[in-house]
């Protein structure tokens, strides 16, 4: 009889050291937690400015592009708007030749850079005022990116 108490007795100690053993949290981290940084996706807007005549991104419009998927970084681009503005062109059709071409190549490097959206709008804003055509704000794409955090989870 003191046999099978003893065994009962042990039986019940084992059940009862496993069914704990569920309820142990586990260790506390080892390593420094750090959280990540607070992305703020507001809209930004970017002017990317060209020489006269030509069709070519300057070293100065590739870092503000890439200043600008920096800033982005960890947003999901909602919707990508592009108002081409020129005055440089010696025609009408000149002038919106450059517009279009330069609007292409700013989307083409947005694209590149990953900045780029299901929601694109590009307007074409042709001047023929020859007072302003030298002028850099005739030769500009405007662009403007809308952006939100994504959920994750």
């Amino acid at each position: 009889m003191f046999k099978t108490i003893f065994t009962a007795s042990a039986c019940a100690l084992c059940f009862a050291t496993a069914q704990a053993g569920q309820n142990i949290p586990p260790p506390p981290p080892t390593e420094v937690y750090i959280a990540p940084a607070v992305t703020v996706c507001d809209p930004v807007s970017v002017q990317i400015y060209f020489r006269n005549g030509e069709v070519v991104l300057s070293e100065f419009s590739r870092t503000t592009l890439s200043a600008t998927r920096e800033r982005l970084d960890g947003c999901k681009i909602a919707s990508v708007s592009l108002v081409s503005e020129t005055a440089d062109g010696r025609t009408a059709k000149e002038n919106a030749s450059l517009a279009d071409a330069r609007a292409q190549l700013v989307l083409s490097a947005l694209d590149d850079k990953g900045l780029m959206a299901d929601e694109i709008s590009t307007e074409l804003n042709i001047r023929s005022d020859k007072a302003t055509a030298r002028r850099p704000i005739a030769r500009r794409v405007d662009v403007t990116l809308a952006a939100y955090r994504p959920d994750i989870g």
